[in-house]
């Protein structure tokens, strides 16, 4: 969902581009806050604005961010929203999780909490295998909404005839044999019925979409066998959810996703000093940097919150840290030169992991996949 705002926002050139993030609180008590604090970024990016560009071309662009809280639910807000405006961009974001507050007034917009947002609450489909009403969800993040068509839910009918358990019946079997026949012919019932679930998943699944399937332990086990989903399964959760709502799935599901990109993080951090000796990665801000802007990356590997102005040298072609070379007129600035690395990783389709503050310290809170080895080969 936020993937088409990211795109918008990626396509600002040349600024002015103001972004305005702030927190919001849901509670009763509290909520006549949110249009203050609101108001007070509002008042902070005016003054930013002004400074860099004057008063004649920040006119336009003050009266448009003033403007901007009349497209603000204050009474049912969400965890923050966020304002992007330029002089071709306008728009509102809400975030479902907690945000920092952050103003900028740049060249560009500031993406990461876009696409950190973005990377983190993707969307996947939840299928609540059961003997009694199997229930198939469309998920974003923590929000479950239940599909409800002429597919689903889909009740399990188990309408088969079986004999009675008599000492003997009349084809001689003993009751013993008749329970096992049963579970035999109960086994398929379900294998057919789980199979009929299977051939409808091509209604809604491509190949992008996640799938979570949860259950007990028989049904996951039969799904597993026989889907031609496996590839789209990100997790399998057991247990018994015939009777959960939306808001009682989701507090599931929703730690399950996480614990899978933590440990799909976990695997990536590990194999990365691998890759370092094979020159397939650096680390760094002025080398990721450089190689991001050659082309080179891959998988961008980020603390959350790392930030750091910059200034670039383009006659050599490096990015400068220090605060000497920021300070130098001469030399082209960045506000924040992590900010600029994301934009340019994202518009050649590599990829951003963000991880939590400090997990990086010792690759200086930045590090690069590249798309091939910098290690030249032996001729």
């Amino acid at each position: 969902m936020l993937k088409k705002e990211l795109e918008e926002l990626l396509s600002a050139k040349n600024g002015p581009c103001i972004s305005i993030i702030v927190p919001f609180t849901k509670f009763s008590s509290e909520r006549k806050q949110n249009p203050i604090r609101m108001k007070k970024a509002i008042r902070e990016a005016e003054k930013m604005l002004i400074e860099k560009y004057g008063n004649e071309k920040s006119k336009d662009l003050i009266e448009k961010i003033n403007k901007a809280p009349e497209e603000i639910d204050f009474l049912h807000p969400n965890d923050g929203v966020g304002i992007f405006i330029s002089h071709n961009i306008h728009k509102i974001i809400i975030f479902p999780l907690p945000v920092t507050e952050k103003i900028t007034v740049s060249n560009e917009f500031e993406i990461r909490d876009v696409e950190y947002f973005a990377k983190n609450l993707f969307e996947y489909y939840l299928l609540i295998l059961s003997k009694g009403n199997t229930r198939f969800f469309k998920g974003y993040g923590n929000i479950l909404n239940e599909i409800n068509d002429d597919n689903f839910p889909a009740a399990y009918v188990d309408d088969h005839e079986y004999p009675r358990h008599h000492y003997m019946n009349y084809t001689g079997s003993s009751p013993k044999s008749i329970a096992i026949d049963k579970s035999i012919t109960t086994e398929k019932r379900l294998h057919i019925f789980l199979k009929h679930i299977d051939e409808m998943m091509h209604l809604y699944l491509s190949v992008k979409y996640p799938l979570i399937i949860a259950g007990v332990e028989q049904n996951l086990s039969y799904y597993k066998e026989l889907t031609k989903y496996c590839k789209n399964i990100i997790l399998s959760i057991t247990g018994n959810f015939d009777h959960y709502n939306e808001a009682e799935l989701s507090k599931v599901i929703v730690p399950e996703i996480n614990k899978y990109i933590e440990q799909d993080t976990e695997k990536l951090l590990k194999e990365f000093d691998e890759l370092v000796g094979k020159g397939k990665a650096v680390c760094g801000i002025s080398e990721v940097w450089k190689n991001a802007s050659e082309g080179k990356g891959e998988i961008l590997i980020v603390e959350k919150d790392y930030r750091q102005p910059a200034a670039i040298n383009e006659e050599k072609y490096e990015l400068l840290s220090n605060g000497d070379s920021i300070q130098n007129e001469k030399l082209k600035k960045l506000d924040d030169a992590v900010n600029d690395i994301i934009g340019t990783i994202i518009k050649d389709n590599g990829d951003v992991v963000f991880v939590e503050n400090e997990r990086l310290i010792r690759y200086g809170r930045i590090a690069l996949i590249l798309r091939y080895s910098n290690i030249p080969k032996e001729s």
